[in-house]
């Protein structure tokens, strides 16, 4: 648990938005934070709303991504391996409660699914044409995303492992 991530997904929860922060708001000594949100007509306990989050495991297979095309990033984004700082906040907002958890130490969400599906990985130089739309979208632009998915920017070939070239 980490006061400062859980000010953040505070200071977002108080906004009332029900939709992701701009990355500019998720940002701790330059990582962008990942994010879950969540929104009720009733309040719900913190188990309720990450057990929502977890429950699309079986959606997911590993290495894989969405076995069925339904969302797999709210469960992904729980199990992150390099988050090991998470923070929450709730709101009441109109006749809604609105539910903010963020992470530290991820990825932009975008590049966390790539990795989970098996596209891209730290240490990879090349990937397989699954990411073309993705660069298309300009998703290059971020730091991260260059950083440790190198492959989404610069190539649309096959996965090569650099430890094995």
């Amino acid at each position: 648990w980490s006061k400062e991530v859980a000010a953040s997904s505070q200071d977002w929860a108080n906004t009332c938005a029900m939709a992701h922060g701009p990355p500019s708001s998720r940002m701790i000594r330059g990582y962008q934070m990942g994010e879950n949100l969540f929104q009720s007509t009733t309040p719900l306990t913190w188990t309720d709303v990450v057990t929502a989050w977890h429950s699309e495991y079986k959606n997911y297979k590993y290495g894989f991504g969405s076995i069925n095309g339904k969302s797999i990033g709210h469960y992904t984004q729980v199990v992150w391996y390099s988050s090991y700082k998470v923070g929450c906040g709730i709101a009441k907002c109109g006749d809604r409660y609105f539910y903010s958890c963020r992470y530290y130490r991820t990825t932009v969400p975008i590049c966390g699914v790539m990795i989970s599906l098996g596209v891209c990985f730290p240490g990879y130089e090349c990937v397989n044409n699954k990411l073309s739309l993705l660069k298309q979208q300009g998703m290059c632009k971020y730091y991260i995303v260059k950083k440790y998915c190198t492959a989404l920017c610069l190539c649309s070939d096959k996965i090569i492992p650099v430890g094995k070239k």
